[in-house]
């Protein structure tokens, strides 16, 4: 269950919901963690913002 049925009423949310279905916390740690080491010049940003660019990257739109 996500909140305000988030993946309904968004295409970016619904892939990410999609795309990490089967995946483990600790297999989406791994994403975003990698992430941030590839981006260092993106450490200023909050981890909201952060984990969000890393899941949208690994998950497309075509995943809906």
């Amino acid at each position: 269950m996500t909140l305000f049925g988030a993946p309904n009423s968004n295409k970016s949310v619904a892939a990410i919901h999609s795309c990490l279905k089967e995946m483990s916390n600790v297999q989406v740690a791994a994403i975003i963690t990698k992430y941030v080491k590839e981006h260092p010049e993106r450490w200023h940003l909050g981890t909201n913002i952060l984990g969000y660019e890393a899941l949208t990257a690994v998950c497309p739109l075509t995943a809906c």
